[in-house]
């Protein structure tokens, strides 16, 4: 009954979902794909529906369509969405080249198939229809991870796709494809939690008095902190930091699979003391340590690591997961009480992340920089170090 209630709250949130200050809508549905090089000979193109991917049959070895397909989609812009407002495309995961084109015009590009990217498309689209294309490709590369691996890298737009609608000011979507609120702990122990809240503002409009507000709530919504910082804004940012500090004392912290309790962190914007943008992440707060000798210790007592290797794929999908798939690798780890899951070989769906912290299991999770070794290479190849630095902050972000 749990699983059957969390999955229709997944659909109900995939239709869409609107909040006070900002709206998402899903753009998994109404997608045709057909490959680039018969796109000029009018190919019949197929109707999709995302997560996708082109490689769904294949489970092992190296043969293996990698090839580069066009994915197009109308998008229906009401004036509603469109006055004041901006626009961004929020890709969770296109592997591994996206190229991402909006009435026929470029909006921007995207490389390594495993970490989101997001683009503003305010100035690039109209009220009425208008036509979105991606291009997304799965050939070798020698600036793109992996460069090597024994895995599969399984072309498609494998990760949900959904469309963001803010203010004209508001906390930015597109610093990385984060959440746009970055949440780091120190000096953290059973008589207190000292948390360092950045916020990546976007401010388009410039006009009166700015304000951020974070507050950290309890599991059963009582306020445990809350910072109001004013900002002096004078001019437009694409991107702009704000840092909170909040201290907690007494945390509750989270333990593993003996309790993973889990804290809420809200973020807003104010205008003139009007909250025009808002935010929430989860927060667990723990503090560990590791010894060469002694192993792994969480919140100052040893824990024991052991459990499994995952990949982000399944057989019959490939890499093109949906919820269904998440629930039911993390009910095996839960079946299993594996206190630790590796994320092999790359970052996977934002899915698995929040599922493991609300069960209580501990990530290892990796960029795709693969080697030496592999199939046909070995070393590392100087033209991906900028892609892997990339990677690493998108995953980090």
């Amino acid at each position: 009954m749990r699983t059957f209630i969390t999955i229709l709250i997944a659909i109900g949130y995939s239709l869409i979902c609107k909040a006070h200050y900002r709206e998402y809508i899903t753009l998994n549905d109404g997608w045709t794909i057909k490959p680039i090089s018969a796109s000029q000979r009018n190919a019949k193109s197929e109707a999709v529906t995302l997560p996708h991917t082109w490689n769904n049959k294949y489970t092992n070895g190296t043969n293996y369509n990698r090839e580069t397909m066009v994915y197009q989609r109308e998008l229906s812009v009401t004036d509603k969405m469109k006055e004041g407002k901006r626009l961004f495309l929020y890709f969770e995961g296109v592997n591994s080249v996206a190229n991402v084109f909006v009435n026929y015009t470029s909006a921007g590009s995207h490389k390594g198939g495993y970490t989101a990217f997001c683009i503003e498309i305010t100035d690039l689209v109209h009220v009425g229809s208008n036509q979105l294309e991606v291009w997304a490709g799965n050939a070798f590369r020698t600036d793109v991870l992996p460069i090597s691996g024994d895995f599969n890298v399984q072309g498609g737009i494998h990760r949900p796709v959904r469309l963001i609608i803010t203010s004209q000011d508001c906390i930015a979507p597109d610093f990385h494809a984060s959440p746009g609120i970055l949440i780091t702990q120190s000096d953290v122990n059973e008589r207190n939690a000292t948390l360092d809240i950045k916020t990546i503002l976007s401010i388009n409009e410039v006009s009166g008095s700015y304000s951020v507000r974070s507050t950290v709530y309890d599991r059963d919504n009582n306020q445990k902190g809350i910072h109001t910082e004013n900002l002096k804004t004078t001019e437009s940012k694409k991107h702009s930091f704000c840092i909170s500090k909040i201290n907690i004392p007494k945390p509750h912290l989270w333990n593993g699979l003996h309790d993973p309790y889990l804290y809420k962190v809200r973020v807003e914007l104010l205008k003139n003391g009007k909250v025009i943008d808002m935010i929430e992440q989860p927060l667990g707060i723990r503090y560990f340590s590791i010894s060469a000798d002694k192993g792994f210790f969480l919140n100052g007592k040893p824990y024991d690591l052991h459990g499994f290797n995952r990949h982000d794929d399944f057989y019959g999908t490939g890499s093109a997961l949906t919820m269904k798939e998440y629930l039911r690798d993390i009910e095996l780890i839960k079946e299993s009480y594996a206190t630790v899951v590796r994320l092999a070989h790359y970052p996977h769906g934002e899915p698995i992340y929040n599922l493991s912290d609300s069960a209580g299991v501990i990530l290892w999770t990796e960029i795709p920089l693969c080697g030496p070794g592999g199939y046909l290479f070995t070393g590392f190849v100087n033209d991906v170090r900028d892609n892997a630095i990339q990677t690493l902050k998108e995953m980090i972000y």
